[in-house]
């Protein structure tokens, strides 16, 4: 009898050897007709825990052994290939992770409607502002969200990043703050983006040199947006 069951494991550690092969070797998401990876990889890390317990019934012998500790190694192995099947929705958790420990960075809804964009979530900062990580004509920059901006507005520092030529600025354009009235430079920024969402051709404006600490992500981007909601320390934006 135990010759049997010896044998039956032999023949279920060889096959489940070869689905592990065939899970690796297959990246069409398709390997059981009507099953993920993913979903084959649970199927068959829930048959191999059926194989070691059947194992553990052999007795204590050196076959038992032998097959316990090989099928152990073979469920980490499928724990990583499920882990891989499923390398989309880790690395979302990771980048919620990332948001919630850094705020302002740009985070890619995962769970939007299969035929719409995906939307893109930005944290409240601790200083109770969205700030917002965005490339600047490919330059990296912070910007603070504005509603009440109602132009993309950058500070000399950024705009000089930005490959913005300061001496061609001509600050005509009058901007009232809670300091009074003073004029700002009117410019176009070739791309701005915030994570996936990219813009063209933006109008901007410079402000002259230490009138901001931040540049501001005013109407002239959000305006193009599908939409843009606040909910709790939650800004999603949707391109």
């Amino acid at each position: 009898m135990t010759g049997n069951v010896t044998s039956f494991l032999w023949v279920a550690f060889a096959v489940l050897a070869a689905a592990v092969v065939a899970l690796i070797l297959n990246d069409s998401g398709s390997l059981i007709p009507g099953l993920r990876n993913g979903e084959a990889a649970q199927i068959i890390i829930a048959v191999t825990a059926l194989v070691v317990l059947s194992a553990g019934l052999v007795g204590r012998g050196p076959f038992g052994r032998a097959v316990r500790y090989s099928l152990t190694w073979m469920l980490l192995l499928l724990a990583a290939v499920g882990a891989y099947s499923y390398r989309q929705e880790i690395e979302w958790i990771g980048r919620r992770m990332v948001a919630e420990l850094t705020p302002g960075t740009a985070v890619v809804q995962q769970k939007s409607p299969a035929d719409a964009p995906h939307a893109v979530q930005v944290k409240r900062s601790a200083g109770g502002h969205f700030r917002v990580a965005a490339t600047i004509n490919g330059t990296d920059a912070t910007m603070l969200v504005d509603t009440g901006a109602s132009v993309v507005t950058l500070t000399r520092e950024d705009a000089e990043a930005a490959g913005i030529a300061l001496e061609s600025l001509i600050y005509s354009v009058p901007v009232y703050t809670a300091n009074g009235t003073t004029r700002a430079a009117p410019v176009i920024i070739d791309v701005l983006k915030v994570g996936p969402i990219e813009r063209r051709r933006v109008p901007a404006l410079v402000a002259q040199q230490g009138l901001m600490d931040r540049s501001l992500l005013g109407m002239s981007f959000l305006d193009t947006l599908g939409s843009y909601t606040i909910s709790g320390d939650t800004l999603t934006m949707l391109p």
